[in-house]
């Protein structure tokens, strides 16, 4: 089953992934699909609901990817320090092999955010085309901000942006 939703979407910013530079863009609107309903590590299924009055974190990342690497753990710790607060934290892996990104998961500790893997559609209906890349979808306000690449300050910037929604 197919969904449209319509979201503000960021500029993309061309960075490859390894890098360490990263930037914070600004909105502009744009139409995507979110596809079917995505596979969740737990073997239950991850449902995109465009209808939350609540914000969606989610960040795009690959297995192989060397900054996605270092990114994971920050998103899984600030899923964390979010827990109960009205804000869905999700590590989005675009790889189709479960198992591959189950190891991942286990390698770097990852227990707080909801993961979800095959999310390669999900994040092409997106623009994404570089990993890390994280968005805040505020579907209540029709909004969205997105961080390109890895940065260790980027909690920070989360947090803030969330609480401004409140």
């Amino acid at each position: 089953m197919r969904k449209l939703l319509v979201i503000c979407l960021a500029v993309l910013a061309l960075a490859a992934c390894g890098g360490d530079k990263a930037d914070m863009q600004s909105a502009q609107p744009v139409t995507a699909a979110a596809g079917d309903i995505i596979p969740k590590l737990d073997g239950s299924a991850w449902d995109f609901n465009v209808a939350s009055e609540n914000p969606v974190l989610v960040s795009f990342l690959a297995v192989d990817c060397d900054s996605c690497k270092k990114m994971a753990p920050l998103v899984d710790k600030f899923a964390r320090n979010y827990k109960g607060k009205k804000v869905e934290v999700v590590l989005a892996y675009i790889d189709k092999d479960r198992a591959a990104v189950q190891e991942a998961a286990r390698g770097l500790n990852l227990k707080n955010a909801t993961i979800i893997y095959d999310a390669g559609e999900f994040a092409a209906s997106l623009n994404v085309e570089v990993y890390p890349n994280t968005f805040l979808l505020n579907m209540a306000a029709n909004t969205a901000i997105t961080w390109v690449g890895f940065n260790e300050t980027f909690p920070k910037s989360f947090a803030y942006n969330i609480d401004k929604l409140k």
